[in-house]
């Protein structure tokens, strides 16, 4: 579970996978929101001045797979469109990231994501985490709709 705090992501919770091999982040962990799917899907939801901030400042590429600013503007309106954000390496070489974002009616709120060593993470494991991501969003998203009634 992931959250925006400033112009960063900070991960509120983690529950690593019982492979030997793995990705994690450490919960308290403060990431970029313009690198790695979690900050990303936050950014594409968040308030326009929000995302004029992250654009103003310098964007330090933490690997080679962090993106550019034009990357990073190409980016945002796709994952408006399908609800999910995608990295390859751009926080932690070698991981794949997914994400997808948690709103209330005030607006964006959080995100959750999936990580993953690359080797592992192919098209199959992408499909399938995309649709249990999006499945576990809706599910989500349908409490804290409910939490403004109690």
């Amino acid at each position: 579970v992931v959250r925006r705090i400033g112009l960063a992501s900070v991960c509120l919770h983690q529950v690593e996978s019982e492979a030997s091999l793995r990705v994690t982040v450490p919960p308290g962990e403060m990431s970029p929101l313009y690198a790695g799917a979690p900050g990303r899907a936050l950014l594409a939801f968040a308030p326009p001045e929000v995302l004029d901030e992250v654009l103003a400042q310098d964007l330090v590429r933490i690997t080679d797979g962090t993106l550019t600013e034009p990357e990073l503007r190409a980016t945002l309106g796709g994952i408006v469109m399908t609800g999910i954000a995608t990295s390859e390496g751009e926080l932690i070489e070698g991981s794949v990231a997914m994400a997808v974002p948690l709103f209330r009616e005030d607006g964006i709120v959080g995100a959750i994501a999936v990580l993953g060593p690359a080797f592992r993470c192919d098209a199959a494991w992408r499909k399938r985490t995309s649709r249990l991501l999006q499945a576990a969003a809706r599910t989500i998203n349908e409490e804290l709709a409910e939490d403004r009634f109690a």
